[in-house]
């Protein structure tokens, strides 16, 4: 049997206006607010913060878009960018999305085939890297492709002067051409999956996928894209759909942009900036949090903390509740903002509102103690395939624990099984070069068939339990959603990952890496000697200690799902490691063929019960 159900409770009419392509919704800006602040430069030198107006922004963006039409590239060529998020990032894969070129994102961690597969598979014609040595790499997969013909550029070298130096023969009446030339329909990028395997698929998204999606976040969170007075700071990697979704969005809308190049720097650049809103994952506000445990590592400092948190989540769940906690949780939540939350709310700079979150599941506590300190979270749903969102909770009604509601004129079904199926105008072309693939994802009627789980929640709200292929089946037929236990064990302090498995095993069993930045606290409050994390991983303390957060993860599930035997991992997940994919989510079958010695280990000759 399957549910569908349909977004019409908005006013707004779901039909696309007449501009639909990208680079028709940035002249549109132009000719809105011309010297409104677009974008906010960071001075390499002084560390300033330099805003450049949208007239500014255009002309940079005409003179490359000139400067690629003068280097003879015309509709329908793919051009490639790796390289950090950055102003020059976005100033080159505009300009080639207005001229109708298709702009192909690499991420910086992939891999040298997973390089030489994106350059083949998209029939790529120039690459643009951030840096020499990116160059460097980038033409070593061409030399092994045959083709070192194909010119390779870098930022660091002055790749946008060089390139806009070449437009000076292109007439006015010649770039209109070719941005009239640009319809809706037309590829505006191939966006590679960063997945779990050495092969990623290129997702096909078209002008007419962005400026839908685009449209309709304006409609239903004006808050984020209609306030001119707003500044959104942007550190994601830009090859990732969503923040490049929300780079062409807040561009052509109304607030300002920042770009963060380096994630290292994202506490101090934020306090510099003081911007409104931020767009992060998870894995993010739950580093933020545990250094702010990490800064009361015992005593008092401890329990103070500790009291504090617990206020901030009572007061965010009572708001989401009640809409106005009682006077007594009020008083006692003031007080924490005042010993310790304000400080936590201080990290993202003085002027933060709204933070949106997205690219991975939110666990709900993290949600409410983050909204319990002041700010606007709201979290999304969507994939590479659905031009980034599908669903998202509005500002200021956020429902902790759910992704949202649909966009406007967006369908979603559930099969039998619970995998969400998706229908609407931000799907996806198709996967590129992958008739077979395509098929499989998009049934005959325009279903996406995303491969996650969920329900519909009250209000419409949209939960998502898991993906369906992490599902554990038991070797007793049990069926277990990892990602509960997973988040209930990484909110203990000590834990910064966890692996749950048992696919086909006789019980459940976990992966668990240690947070190294709260061990030298953990063995001082033990009056133990510190030790590196190789001789950590044979304390027994330590060991019983970790047994406590799996005992209570395991209050969460029934006896056949609990957690029976774990493993203590002697590294952490990166994406250099290849355990981590760029939007932060752990690689479950790359960690687990990593440690299969570990995993064989737990299984051998053992039958818990």
């Amino acid at each position: 049997m399957l549910i569908s159900f349909l977004n019409k409770k908005s006013k707004i009419n779901p039909v696309v206006p007449p501009v639909d392509t990208l680079g028709e919704l940035f002249s549109a800006r132009l000719k809105r607010t011309p010297k409104a602040t677009a974008v906010y430069k960071k001075d390499p030198v002084g560390g300033e913060w330099l805003p450049l107006t949208v007239s500014e922004v255009s002309a940079q963006l005409d003179a490359v878009s000139r400067g690629l039409l003068g280097l003879g590239y015309k509709k329908g060529d793919a051009i490639a960018i790796l390289g950090a998020t950055s102003l020059e990032w976005m100033l080159l894969d505009v300009a080639a999305v207005s001229i109708g070129l298709i702009s192909v994102p690499i991420y910086e961690s992939d891999s040298p085939a997973q390089i030489r597969h994106i350059l083949t598979d998209a029939q790529i014609q120039m690459v643009v890297t951030q840096t020499v040595g990116q160059a460097a790499l980038v033409k070593t997969q061409l030399e092994a492709l045959g083709t070192e013909k194909t010119p390779v550029w870098d930022f660091e070298d002055g790749a946008l002067a060089k390139i806009s130096q070449a437009g000076s023969t292109i007439s006015d009446k010649e770039l209109k051409a070719a941005k009239n030339a640009v319809k809706g329909e037309d590829l505006a990028t191939i966006v590679y999956t960063s997945g779990t395997t050495s092969t990623p698929k290129g997702v096909e998204l078209t002008h007419y996928n962005f400026a839908k999606t685009i449209y309709d976040i304006q409609f239903i969170a004006p808050k984020l894209l209609l306030d001119p007075e707003a500044t959104m700071f942007l550190f994601l990697p830009t090859a990732h759909v969503l923040a490049r979704y929300v780079q062409f969005a807040i561009l052509a809308s109304a607030p300002a942009l920042a770009h963060g190049p380096n994630i290292k720097n994202l506490v101090s650049d934020m306090q510099s900036l003081n911007p409104t809103s931020i767009m992060v994952v998870p894995r993010v506000l739950e580093k933020i949090r545990l250094a702010a445990r990490n800064q009361a590592p015992s005593g008092v400092k401890k329990r103070l903390f500790n009291w504090c948190e617990k206020q901030s989540i009572a007061y965010s769940k009572a708001l989401e509740e009640d809409g106005r906690p009682p006077l007594a949780l009020r008083r006692k939540h003031a007080l924490a903002a005042k010993l310790v939350l304000s400080k936590i709310k201080s990290q993202f700079g003085s002027g933060i509102d709204l933070v949106v979150c997205g690219g991975a599941p939110l666990n709900a506590e993290l949600g409410h103690f983050f909204r319990g300190i002041g700010l606007d979270l709201i979290e999304g749903y969507g994939m590479t395939e659905t031009t980034g969102p599908a669903t998202v909770n509005r500002p200021g009604k956020a429902i902790m624990g759910t992704v949202g509601t649909l966009l406007q004129g967006t369908e979603v079904k559930f099969t039998e099984q619970g995998e969400i199926l998706l229908r609407g105008s931000q799907i996806m072309r198709g996967y590129h070069n992958l008739p077979e693939e395509t098929a499989k994802a998009l049934d005959e009627d325009g279903w996406l068939h995303t491969g996650d789980l969920g329900h519909m929640g009250p209000e419409g709200h949209v939960i998502i339990t898991g993906r369906a292929k992490d599902v554990i089946v038991t070797a007793g037929g049990k069926n277990v959603a990892p990602i509960p236990l997973e988040d209930e064990l990484r909110s203990h302090p000590l834990i910064s990952q966890a692996v749950v498995l048992g696919d086909q095993k006789p019980f459940i069993s976990a992966l668990i890496v240690l947070n190294q930045e709260a061990l030298p606290n953990w063995f001082r409050n033990h009056n133990l000697p510190f030790v590196d994390i190789t001789a950590a991983l044979a304390e027994p303390k330590l060991k019983a200690s970790l047994q406590k957060a799996v005992d209570r993860a395991n209050k969460l599930v029934s006896r056949a799902e609990s957690i029976r035997e774990f493993r203590i991992l002697p590294g952490d997940f990166t994406e250099a490691n290849g355990l981590l994919t760029p939007s932060l989510k752990v690689k479950r079958a790359a960690v687990i063929a990593r440690y299969q010695d570990l995993v064989d280990d737990i299984y051998q000759g053992k039958k818990r019960k």
